[in-house]
């Protein structure tokens, strides 16, 4: 008897000059570019994030095309504005 094989959702990865962007259904993360003496990153909550990170991977999955042009700021606003919640810190050495 055979299990039915479970069908996993890709992982997602987008990259500009301003950001870069992996997504998967119960993680993210996402990275300023831009600003290399302090590293912005965000990243799901640790309590709750799942829901976030399913809403981030949805949002993310279906505008792949808009998102791919954006900056950090830009994507964290558009989170903000869909109730994606985040932890934002500096990802510095």
């Amino acid at each position: 008897m055979t299990m039915p094989s479970k069908t996993t959702k890709p992982t997602v990865k987008l990259m500009n000059d301003g950001m870069h962007l992996r997504v998967e259904p119960k993680e993210f993360c996402l990275r300023d570019l831009t600003d290399r003496n302090n590293d912005p990153t965000c990243i799901q909550l640790s309590k709750g994030g799942v829901r976030s990170a399913q809403a981030m991977y949805r949002w993310v999955s279906e505008n792949q095309a808009a998102v791919a042009g954006m900056r950090f700021n830009e994507v964290t606003d558009e989170m903000e504005k869909r109730g994606i919640k985040y932890h934002r810190f500096c990802a510095m050495d």
